[in-house]
């Protein structure tokens, strides 16, 4: 098998690195998308499953 899942390469190089600055917006777009006490990913999928603070 190809990938992480070789024995003999179990650490394969990325096709390519991302950067939070160049792919995600920085870091106050990934905190806002994803950790926003109201909107964000996280605590949407914490309600969703009960899994809250």
């Amino acid at each position: 098998m190809k990938g992480a899942n070789d024995p003999r390469n179990p650490f394969p190089r990325p096709a390519r690195l991302f950067t939070v600055n160049d792919d995600l917006g920085g870091w106050s777009a990934v905190n806002k998308k994803f950790f926003a006490e109201s909107t964000g990913l996280v605590p949407r999928i914490q309600q969703a499953t009960g899994k809250t603070r």
